[in-house]
């Protein structure tokens, strides 16, 4: 597994060469941190296999992959108990949702 402060290093060193392998980083970091965040700060290895072509990358549905990851972050989130929904949890419970928050604000200001 990679760890998302390495890749986020990696893109900061000026003198990283632009090669498929920043391709491959930049994209994972936009997933982790804008597309799909997660709560863990280590990559998934299954998101690694579909970036194996970075030439493939521009085919991707970026929007569709976000709104299923959200759509499905959203459906957990509300089968956790109300009463063990909080922002601290210290029994290691699930205490936000997973996904792309943008997209959520977008649909709550244009509801």
């Amino acid at each position: 597994m990679m760890v998302l402060k390495d890749v986020e290093n990696y893109l900061k060193n000026k003198e990283a060469p632009v090669d498929e392998k920043f391709k491959l980083l930049f994209v994972l970091y936009t997933m982790c941190t804008i597309l799909t965040p997660f709560v863990s700060l280590m990559i998934p290895q299954k998101w690694l296999l579909p970036l194996k072509d970075t030439r493939l990358i521009p085919s991707f549905n970026w929007s569709e992959h976000a709104f299923k990851y959200l759509m499905k972050g959203i459906s957990e989130f509300q089968k956790i108990p109300q009463d063990t929904q909080t922002f601290n949890s210290p029994q290691g419970r699930q205490t936000c949702i997973n996904g792309c928050i943008l997209f959520l604000q977008l649909f709550t200001l244009t509801a």
